[in-house]
């Protein structure tokens, strides 16, 4: 039998009896080099593996997935939040500025566009379907700016592309934060736009200035994490693992 049916064959029976995709991979691509004839052997495919766990750069993506849980756990996730609507929650729609903006502040902590998505959305969503925020803007707007997570580094995707192709992960870092300030503000114009278009709900009870800065002082050490993730990577200090 061809190689290439057996991989596609055996990848998908074990995603319908729920095998994890890795796993499914690794078991349909072991499977093809064995039955479908391919000139090579299990040993060497069992070393290529081995070896590509070698790059010490790949633990970067774990530690931002860590970072990520902590973040959550540990309730700088709801301080992030908290400023965010502190900063923009007044105008109408303001809430989706500030899961925007909460997006993009959790995205140069985790790297990651699920851990973005389920960090802010498990903390906005609910409260924003329960203040008449439409559900389906809500939850494409979610979608969309946790996409900002792979984008504003660091970066899991950028730190794989830098590993593969021997890259600077210093330069691609830089690139990805402009190119995700760009998309922030382009999100957070349009949401302005149908926030008044559709008459999105506007947020009544506005903070004195003693609560502004007690959110402020709360969210400090959540807002020197990026600062000192990038910071310390931009000025050669520390590498991204």
């Amino acid at each position: 039998m061809n190689a290439g049916l057996i991989l596609f064959l055996i990848f998908i029976l074990c995603l319908v009896i729920g095998v994890p995709v890795s796993i499914s991979l690794s078991v349909a691509s072991l499977t093809a080099v064995v039955f479908g004839g391919l000139p090579a052997s299990s040993t060497a495919i069992a070393q290529r593996i081995f070896g590509g766990l070698q790059s010490s750069s790949i633990m970067a993506i774990a530690f931002f997935v860590l970072a990520g849980n902590l973040m959550t756990k540990g309730g700088i996730s709801r301080r992030i939040v908290d400023f965010a609507d502190c900063l923009v929650g007044n105008v109408r729609g303001g809430m989706s500025l500030a899961l925007v903006l909460a997006c993009a502040f959790f995205a140069a902590l985790s790297g990651s566009a699920p851990a973005t998505v389920i960090a802010i959305g498990t903390m906005l969503y609910g409260d924003m379907i329960k203040k008449g925020y439409p559900g389906p803007r809500t939850a494409g707007l979610l979608v969309v700016s946790g996409g900002l997570g792979p984008i504003i580094p660091p970066s899991i995707i950028m730190v794989i592309y830098c590993t593969l192709t021997g890259a600077s992960v210093g330069n691609m870092f830089k690139q990805g934060m402009m190119i995700g300030i760009v998309i922030m503000l382009v999100l957070m114009v349009e949401v302005l736009w149908f926030a008044h278009k559709e008459k999105w709900p506007k947020q009544s009870v506005k903070r004195t200035p003693a609560e502004v800065v007690k959110v402020f002082l709360d969210a400090i050490p959540a807002l020197l994490t990026p600062i000192i993730i990038l910071g310390g990577i931009y000025s050669g200090m520390l590498t991204a693992t």
